[in-house]
């Protein structure tokens, strides 16, 4: 894949609890519902609200991918954003990387053919 990388330690947020019938985030990793959540079809984003004292106390607060507001601490991402944390997750996974060592059998034909031709026409 290719495009930014996020730190290994971050919390993505595919890690959210999120209800897929009306889009919207229920909870953080560590189980704090939002006090607000929002879904904007037009734009395909996703925003949710969390008290400030909940994350203050929070042992994943280092690795939130959560902004610190004034009042409330905000989340916000696309439905993009949410997508390729979803494939990262499965492409990190030990099956995916064994399935992504084998080489494609298109780059190899080339080659193969390449061997045959210099042992079929001779010099």
């Amino acid at each position: 894949m290719t495009g930014n990388t996020i730190p290994k330690d971050q919390i993505k947020v595919s890690e959210f609890i999120i209800n897929e019938t009306n889009h919207k985030v229920e909870c953080c990793p560590v189980g704090k519902a939002p006090l607000y959540a929002q879904y904007q079809e037009d734009k395909e984003v996703y925003r949710a609200k969390f008290a400030k004292p909940d994350c203050e106390n929070c042992p994943l607060l280092p690795q939130c991918p959560i902004e610190i507001k004034k009042e409330m601490n905000t989340l916000r991402f696309t439905e993009k954003k949410l997508q390729v944390d979803r494939m990262r997750t499965v492409m990190t996974s030990e099956e995916c990387c064994k399935l992504a060592d084998f080489r494609a059998g298109e780059e190899r034909i080339p080659s193969v053919l390449w061997g045959i031709e210099l042992i079929l026409i001779p010099i």
